[in-house]
């Protein structure tokens, strides 16, 4: 009961998710025109401030491999705040096209839609998962325009299983990426809580100020690309359904 009703998990132990060292070992300058031909699925974590925003896009090889590529975006006013208090260097991340600084205090849901939309224009998109909370106008707006929107509720159970998916991948050897900073600093930051009953787990930051974002991201987009699903398709299970109205 305290488990699934008050979130409340015991029996578990904290430790990191992914081993680094395999981490980085798998590092390939894949080009987005390589990938043109691949089935993609997207993850969107969103935020609105204090927080960041991340999009990660997970194609599958034809041999099970997965390429993840990431997008960031942060509230624009408070970088230098941000930097200072994050111990990351936010400022030098926009300059150099890491991460994207939204005007004002907060982040444009727009600039994340537009960026969604260009994903969606340039890849073979079967999914663009979401949890809808923070993201519901997105998710509206897309879904008017026949893009494939699916919720992906960031609930114990369901995550669980995207973050088990996202463990094997990365520590299996089967993610490609292309050494993104922001991306690694996220990963690096996730810590694990295991259910030794379930067998579930979950990620949380390792300190209050990190950011692990885009390793939610990346565990939506790969789960769906594991599950191999598309929105066009009946999908029957518990932890994704069709954005529908």
């Amino acid at each position: 009961f305290q488990q699934y009703n008050l979130n409340v998990w015991h029996g578990n132990s904290r430790d990191p998710l992914f081993s680094m060292a395999t981490y980085d070992a798998r590092r390939f300058d894949d080009d987005e025109t390589d990938l043109e031909a691949l089935p993609c699925w997207i993850g969107v974590d969103m935020a609105r401030n204090g927080d960041t925003a991340a999009v990660v896009a997970a194609w599958l090889h034809d041999d099970g491999q997965i390429t993840i590529k990431p997008s960031f975006f942060v509230p624009g006013d408070d970088l230098k705040e941000r930097s200072d208090r994050d111990g990351v260097p936010y400022e030098r991340w926009r300059d150099e096209g890491l991460i994207t600084a939204t005007p004002g205090p907060i982040i444009d849901p727009e600039v994340v839609e537009d960026h969604l939309r260009g994903l969606a224009a340039r890849h073979d998109v079967q999914e663009i998962a979401f949890d809808p909370h923070l993201a519901r106008q997105i998710m509206q707006h897309l879904h008017d325009d026949g893009l494939p929107v699916v919720e992906l509720r960031q609930a114990p159970i369901s995550m669980g299983v995207a973050t088990g998916d996202l463990e094997r991948t990365v520590n299996g050897r089967m993610i490609r990426h292309d050494g993104h900073p922001v991306l690694r600093h996220h990963f690096d930051s996730v810590v694990v809580s295991r259910n030794e009953t379930t067998g579930l787990v979950r990620m949380h930051k390792g300190k209050k100020v990190d950011r692990i974002d885009g390793a939610v991201a990346a565990a939506m987009a790969v789960h769906r690309a594991v599950a191999g699903e598309t929105s066009r398709s009946q999908y029957v299970g518990d932890d994704a359904e069709i954005f529908t109205f």
